[in-house]
């Protein structure tokens, strides 16, 4: 199924969804006394104490490690290589550099960029290589997201996870763009070279994070945006087994359809031509491409206007790829995301899968949406795609109409545009974010019960994202995609001033408190927070799922039953056409 042109903004949009600013630490400060050191495989690195911005919780910090070789040169494109070792002492107090990609039409960052950062909560250290007298902590390992193409775990500030205690918090940078997911079809350029750099830096964490004092046994990936499906691709993949027991997907899911390619080789074909290297064969071309200066290629693989090329080609420039049938390459994904769910090929480990309830009002900012027009031509081509692929969909002779359940399900109050408007968020919400994560639970469910499903839906004062919409879009119910961000990491300009009995610090702490309760005991709620218990995700009793709201946390069934029984319809269609 295609995207809808809303839809396509919004991924187009997710490229400048980072966050604005540097995270990590409130004050370079922290206290008297040894800096923290840690010796691990490469060699010693020396980092610093840092306080968070709120409590002033005195927490270590070990900055731009890096686990990876550059790859530069004829790595370029290339599987990662593991770092080498250094020699003496390594100070670990700057962040390294963003990989490199476009910010308002201009190149920034590097090639040499993998790197990640470790930081320790309070009680955690007992000096280089030791660990608390509590014995090793568990270890949250963070993929950032920004549509593949953008991003960096700069922007992550560690405070409310160092405040909370109980975990080591590990953010990774990995390849974005044309170096991180071109795909030449070649065992040369299989693609997915960025879900292998994540890889590597699990492979990192089980062999060094012990001198920090973190469980190697013990470690929950999770991610947001493009990183809550590169979270997804890691459960569905052979490579990543075994690197962790948990996993948490953020307005994420390799179910989406935006997590996939719909034309790799348009895409592919596009950039050999920008990059003047469209002559010969997939041999001549990866040659070609590695002796252009990074930005060049950056610039001919996102385009200055971004959001034009992909409503033009309906689908994000690079994504991760099925590889399983690239001849002499190491497989990242070998058959396609939902046929390795539904023939149990996964790693079967503890699942979250959560959405916000307005993802798509954040991509929308960046829309020509100011206009009853635009809204009601984005409904007209949503309720045409419906009719044409839910009619190749369904066995013929079903006595059901699709066009009418589609009109019955998203039908406006009125024709008003702002109406129009809403109905046309709602579906776009439905179809490519809430649905793929219920969807991707529920198939779990019949290998793995331990699926848990969440819907964040509290429309606070702590989200920037909401105030810095167009007024139309503010009168709009619903949580932009990340704005619950704001209530897991410190974010530049955020209010940290805010009661400790506010409901937005209420659910700050909760939030943090069920991704560590995953991290330590493989269950959010193995006791009650904020007196819920939060059952798994039970497709015979019509799916529970978490409740992030106005009346704090309140566990519930069957999310958006109605509205997702459509998309589910669509899904034969999805399964028909890949099975």
């Amino acid at each position: 199924m295609r995207p809808t042109a809303l839809v396509l903004v919004a991924l187009a949009s997710l490229a400048a969804a980072a966050m604005a600013g540097r995270g990590g630490g409130g004050g370079g400060g922290g206290g008297e006394g040894r800096r923290p050191e840690a010796r691990v495989r490469q060699g010693r690195l020396r980092g610093e104490w840092l306080e968070t911005a709120r409590r002033r919780v005195r927490y270590a910090s070990f900055r731009a490690i890096p686990y990876a070789a550059p790859p530069l040169g004829p790595l370029r494109f290339k599987d990662p290589r593991p770092a080498a070792r250094w020699a003496g002492v390594r100070e670990a107090t700057a962040w390294g550099a963003e990989c490199t990609q476009l910010e308002g039409g201009q190149p920034k960052g590097a090639e040499d960029c993998l790197f990640l950062n470790v930081f320790v909560p309070p009680g955690a250290w007992a000096g280089a290589g030791a660990a608390s007298a509590a014995g090793p902590l568990p270890v949250l390992v963070y993929f950032p997201g920004g549509a593949f193409v953008r991003g960096s775990s700069n922007r992550y500030g560690p405070d409310y996870f160092m405040e909370a205690g109980g975990a080591l918090l590990v953010t990774v940078n990995y390849r974005l763009g044309v170096f991180g997911f071109l795909s030449l079809g070649t065992a040369d350029v299989p693609g997915n070279a960025a879900l292998k750099d994540q890889t590597l830096a699990l492979r990192w964490v089980r062999d060094n994070i012990a001198a920090f004092g973190g469980d190697p046994a013990r470690v929950t990936i999770f991610g947001q945006s493009a990183g809550g499906a590169s979270v997804h691709a890691h459960v569905l993949s052979p490579l990543s087994a075994g690197l962790f027991g948990a996993a948490v997907s953020i307005s994420g899911s390799m179910l989406a359809q935006w997590a996939l390619p719909r034309d790799a080789a348009l895409q592919r074909r596009r950039l050999l031509e920008r990059a003047g290297c469209a002559d010969g064969r997939p041999e001549v071309w990866a040659a070609c491409l590695r002796t252009l200066p990074a930005y060049d290629l950056v610039k001919a693989g996102g385009s200055v206007d971004l959001m034009r090329e992909m409503l033009r080609d309906q689908q994000i420039p690079f994504t991760p790829v099925v590889d399983g049938a690239v001849p002499g390459a190491t497989p990242f994904l070998p058959d396609r995301p939902r046929r390795l769910i539904s023939t149990g090929r996964f790693n079967r480990v503890p699942y979250v899968a959560g959405v916000t309830s307005g993802e798509v009002l954040h991509f929308m900012a960046s829309a020509p949406a100011n206009t009853p027009h635009f809204v009601e031509e984005g409904l007209a081509n949503l309720t045409r795609q419906f009719k044409e692929q839910m009619a190749a969909a369904l066995p013929a002779g079903l006595p059901l109409n699709a066009s009418d359940l589609a009109r019955d399900v998203y039908r406006p109050d009125s024709r008003s545009g702002q109406h129009v408007l809403e109905r046309l968020v709602e579906a776009a919400n439905d179809a490519f974010f809430v649905w793929p994560a219920a969807l991707s639970t529920r198939l779990q469910s019949a290998f793995e019960p331990r699926q848990y499903l969440y819907y964040f839906d509290l429309d606070a004062g702590l989200d920037l994202r909401k105030p810095a919409l167009m007024p139309f879009l503010k009168q709009i119910e619903g949580v932009p995609h990340g704005g619950d961000l704001f209530y897991m990491f410190r974010i530049p300009d955020a209010n940290t001033t805010l009661p400790e009995k506010s409901i937005e610090m209420r659910t700050l702490r909760s939030y943090v408190q069920l991704i560590l309760n995953i991290a330590i005991t493989g269950k959010p709620t193995p006791q009650p927070v904020e007196g819920v218990l939060w059952p798994p995700y039970d497709s015979d009793a019509d799916g529970a799922y978490l409740n992030f709201g106005t009346d704090l946390l309140s566990a519930k069934t069957a999310l958006r039953k109605k509205q997702l029984m459509v998309w589910d319809l669509l899904s034969l269609l999805i399964s028909n056409r890949h099975s």
